[in-house]
């Protein structure tokens, strides 16, 4: 699950770890973030954070 922050410019990547959803680091402008579920899949925060400078 993916929680993203458009006004911090941030995103955060939570996995279900043993029944229970673990947090990621905090992502932000700049970071690419891979998928787990879907292979080859990356997220480059740089473009979906274009309008945060």
């Amino acid at each position: 699950m993916l929680v993203i922050h458009p006004n911090e410019c941030t995103l955060l990547v939570y996995t279900l770890i043993n029944g229970r959803y673990d947090a990621s680091k905090i992502f932000t402008h700049g970071d690419m973030v891979s998928s787990k579920a879907v292979e080859g899949f990356v997220l480059n925060l740089e473009e979906l954070f274009s309008d945060c400078v």
